[in-house]
């Protein structure tokens, strides 16, 4: 491998580790997003908890989304 080779080697592989960090830093502010959307999902949700219907993997009889059955 001569010089030249090395040297569009080594730029290549620096510019692949920036696109990296890129991405990892876009995908923790993904993560920091869904993690605010589920807080406040959950806070939305915790003041219907009354009037959902919550089920246990031990139930027998089916549940539906709609009211038909």
């Amino acid at each position: 491998m001569n010089e030249q080779q090395v040297s569009a080697l080594i730029a290549a592989l620096q510019a692949e580790t920036q696109a990296k960090q890129e991405q990892t830093a876009a995908l923790t502010r993904l993560a920091e997003s869904n993690e605010s959307l589920v807080a406040v999902l959950a806070d939305a949700f915790s003041s219907d908890a009354d009037l959902i219907e919550t089920t246990t993997i031990d139930d027998q009889t089916p549940q539906y989304l709609g009211t038909r059955r």
